[in-house]
């Protein structure tokens, strides 16, 4: 059934003033120091699989500016359709610093910076005139004021001082994981500025999934810990004696711990560390590791329990490989990857809250009770539930839709907000004056539909009409398989998140019946209410497709809801509307749907945005 009642006769409206904007395309480069990762590098682990979402996406071109590329590299991005761009070298200058000078007639609309290293360059390469538009997109990793506790007070201090700043001078800040968009946007209240926080916390990593978990039992239960940074400095944060310990407290000499890292250097220092925490020489390796695909591979392959028992962790990107490649994982409870665990199905399984060694011993021990096929069974089901809660697709198209607001919009033409109110009164006056037939309205709809060429596929409604319809369409014409009760979620969700219009106008605004935004979400999320305006208005950016409305209405036969953003125009989901009662999807007679045409009124983008949500 519908809810749009008196509402649902006035057209929708896009203007044609995005026509331009439409067929633009993004231009997204990211800094970073390599293609891959050489070495322990999880920042070049996230940047290339966030190129290579991003790339997926119809009219984004994306980039990597680097210091250096091989042959290989530059292939193994064109197999992702990203493009990487070698900076001019300058000698004597550290090579990061070279990125602070793009190559010439390099076309960017907006610069993605990891951390202060990265960051810092933005407001250098902006200051070439031909770089002064781009919009800033700040990525932030970490919380050093919170690792500083454990570490180096001042120093921590000092660091978040300069993340933040950098945050107040970019146009979005991206954060790694829930709990530093938590922190973030408590960083940046004081300044107004939390609404520019976007939480993206990363699903698994694509060039681990194909890793191929052997299932026989082992003698031996083999625990992987990899160490980041400076695994001296970091001993106490990162919880490398937690681990040692929780080894010592199960007395138990089959289990063995491997620690990984990318240092050459202070490989005895950290080795009196692990063993001044009481773990057996004999149930300790310790071994320098090359962080490409390969190597992680292998060392997936080769451990029984991947753990990260840091005392605090920004989020653990490492963690989160080694549950892409189907490794069972345990991670501390302060860390993003924790937190973004608890609100997956068994994840809460996986997160130990708790820096007490004795903890993490019963953890470890609880899972080498079961068979290793389980084990893996386990971690597999873990994986699918993951990559469900958190995809890249749906984060990266947030993403796509936030920077093409920052490039694209338009400011609002003073004065016709009047005048689109003037048009929208005449409009529901013109739709009380509709007389509707005797006849079934279903009949009528069929009757019209038929004339563009197209059929009625109809649903068992429930409440849940105008779902059912949106996730047939959504199958049928972009591949998207998702069931009504899914899709509604997922459109509520994408309502709380963009509660607002390019120019800022609230979307309660045209909400009825609702006292506030928070219960008219509350009531939509529920299974049986009534789909309206705005959730067609949801459905069209979110998926960034354009929908028809095919109406049972005389007179009023015809909406077409554009996203507020360029599309994929050779496409559209075909709606039926039986007025005020039922909504379908609409097939194509054979092929021969014809074009709708809709109405169309010189109106400003902003303003044309706001009508056709109200339909």
């Amino acid at each position: 059934m519908s809810r749009l009642q008196k509402d649902s006769t006035i057209p929708s409206v896009a203007s044609t003033s995005q026509e331009d904007q439409e067929i633009r395309t993004l231009k997204v480069t990211l800094l970073s120091n390599e293609w891959g990762s050489s070495t322990d590098e999880d920042l070049s682990t996230f940047n290339q699989e966030l190129a290579i979402q991003l790339a997926k996406h119809p009219n984004v071109d994306v980039s990597i500016l680097l210091p250096n590329c091989s042959g290989e590299d530059r292939s193994s991005a064109k197999s992702h359709n990203v493009k990487l761009i070698e900076a001019d070298k300058v000698p004597g200058v550290e090579p990061v610093l070279w990125l602070s000078s793009p190559p010439r007639n390099h076309i960017m609309d907006c610069i993605i910076g990891h951390g202060v290293p990265f960051g810092r360059l933005i407001p250098l390469i902006k200051k070439n005139p031909e770089y002064s538009h781009c919009k800033w997109i700040q990525v932030v990793h970490s919380a050093p004021e919170e690792e500083g506790i454990h570490k180096n007070i001042s120093e921590g201090e000092k660091m978040q001082k300069e993340e933040i700043q950098l945050c107040e001078m970019a146009d979005q800040v991206i954060t790694i994981g829930p709990k530093l968009a938590e922190a973030y946007k408590r960083y940046l209240c004081p300044f107004k500025q939390e609404e520019k926080v976007f939480d993206l916390t990363p699903s698994v990593f694509s060039k681990f999934l194909e890793v191929e978990q052997a299932t026989e039992e082992r003698r031996k239960f083999c625990i992987l810990l990899i160490g980041s940074g400076d695994s001296c400095e970091d001993f106490n944060v990162k919880g490398y004696d937690i681990a040692a310990q929780a080894i010592a407290e199960l007395k138990d000499k089959s289990y063995k711990l491997k620690f990984v890292w990318a240092a050459v250097k202070k490989g005895e220092i950290v080795l009196k560390k692990f063993l001044h925490h009481g773990i057996s020489p004999d149930q300790l390796t310790i071994r320098s590791f090359d962080d490409s695909r390969g190597v992680l591979a292998n060392l997936f392959r080769e451990e029984d329990l991947a753990i990260m028992p840091s005392r605090t962790e920004g989020f653990g990107i490492t963690a989160l490989k080694a549950l892409s490649a189907g490794l069972p994982i345990l991670v501390s409870g302060n860390s993003g990857l924790g937190e973004a665990l608890t609100k997956v199905p068994f994840g809460s399984q996986s997160v130990v809250d708790s820096d007490d060694p004795k903890d993490w011993a019963r953890e470890i021990k609880r899972v080498r009770q079961k068979d290793r096929e389980v084990r893996l069974s386990e971690s597999n089901t873990l994986r699918k539930k993951y990559m469900k809660k958190y995809s890249w697709e749906e984060l990266c198209k947030s993403l796509v839709i936030k920077m093409k607001n920052l490039v694209f919009s338009l400011q609002p033409l003073q004065g016709e907000s009047k005048q689109v109110i003037h048009n929208l009164q005449q409009w529901q006056q013109d739709a009380g004056r509709c007389k509707i037939s005797n006849t079934d309205p279903l009949s009528d709809l069929k009757k019209i539909a038929s004339g563009k060429g197209y059929r009625i596929s109809d649903n068992q409604g429930s409440g849940n009409c105008m779902f059912y319809a949106l996730s047939e369409q959504l199958e049928i014409v972009k591949g998207v398989k998702i069931n009504h009760l899914e899709l509604r979620h997922s459109l509520v969700q994408y309502l709380r998140e963009y509660p607002k219009l390019v120019d800022g106008t609230d979307l309660f605004h045209f909400v009825d019946r609702h006292t506030t935004w928070v219960d008219y979400l509350a009531d939509m999320e529920q299974d049986g209410t009534w789909g309206d305006h705005v959730i067609l208005w949801a459905a069209a950016n979110c998926y960034q497709i354009a929908i028809h409305v095919i109406s049972s209405l005389p007179g009023q036969s015809e909406v077409i809801i554009k996203p507020a953003f360029p599309f994929d125009q050779s496409k559209h989901l075909v709606l039926g509307h039986v007025h005020e009662v039922h909504y379908v999807s609409l097939q194509p007679l054979q092929g021969k749907a014809q074009n709708i045409t809709h109405l169309k009124i010189g109106l400003s983008i902003n303003f044309a945005d706001k009508i056709f949500q109200i339909l």
